[in-house]
């Protein structure tokens, strides 16, 4: 927004940006979104603040429920609790649709908790260029107590010895993973403390001539059977022009 006084009359320009500095490292002390990795431009962060109209909810039956909540949260004030049924094969999970944006490389970066009847869950960002279907993700299983990712044939590879932190229902942890759609490999997958190179792994890819060009973004969470899980998600950020 413009601001101030012209200097030399009416027919000067006003200043459009504000004066600053280094404003990320002030948003980060702040309670900034992106405050365990501030590589990429963000181009989309959901806080749950609002509502969930910018999401589809994915449910395998009638038990699963998802809904904005005060109970858990680290930015803002409001999280999104994600409860299980008690079904055989159930799940409750987010889906989000955006236009694609003009870049070549991305990142999914999600803060949540993890809970003690979980069995697995992942995290996924799929690619619509009109061309191609793309995607890109990763998974936590309970049972082995390390991630995959989301490989070339479509399938999910075991990447030891990635693990994540103890369980608890107040304890928000952050994983984020990045990736390169030019080279269709990964990149980096972090989970503080730790930093994991992926660059040896490879999306999927296959062609793709009916859907029209956009970027979906997904988290499921699937309880161990026949428990029921919790998860609360503080936020969602997806990054463009990332390492």
């Amino acid at each position: 927004m413009a601001h101030g006084f012209p200097d030399y009359g009416p027919s000067a320009a006003k200043e459009q940006l504000y004066a600053g500095v280094d404003l990320a490292e002030l948003a980060a002390r702040l309670g900034g979104l992106p405050r365990y990795d501030r590589l990429g431009d963000v181009i989309f962060y959901e806080d749950f603040d609002g509502d969930l109209g910018a999401w589809e909810v994915e449910t395998s039956g009638a038990g699963e429920t998802a809904v904005v909540t005060a109970d858990r949260k680290v930015t803002g004030s409001f999280g999104c609790r994600m409860t299980s049924d008690v079904a055989a094969g159930s799940y409750i999970g987010l889906l989000g649709r955006f236009p694609v944006p003009y870049s070549v490389t991305y990142g999914l970066e999600l803060q949540y908790t993890l809970h003690a009847n979980l069995g697995y869950h992942y995290m996924m960002i799929d690619i619509y260029t009109g061309a191609f279907h793309l995607a890109f993700g990763i998974r936590w299983d309970l049972a082995t107590m390390l991630n995959s990712y989301f490989n070339a044939a479509g399938g999910w590879t075991v990447m030891p010895p990635a693990t994540l932190p103890l369980f608890d229902d107040h304890n928000f942890i952050v994983t984020k993973f990045t990736f390169d759609i030019t080279t269709m490999r990964y990149s980096r997958l972090l989970i503080p403390p730790r930093l994991i190179d992926l660059s040896g792994f490879t999306g999927f890819a296959a062609p793709d001539l009916l859907t029209r060009p956009h970027m979906e973004a997904r988290g499921r969470i699937y309880p161990t059977f026949p428990l029921v899980t919790v998860t609360y998600v503080d936020s969602v950020i997806i990054t463009a022009n990332d390492v």
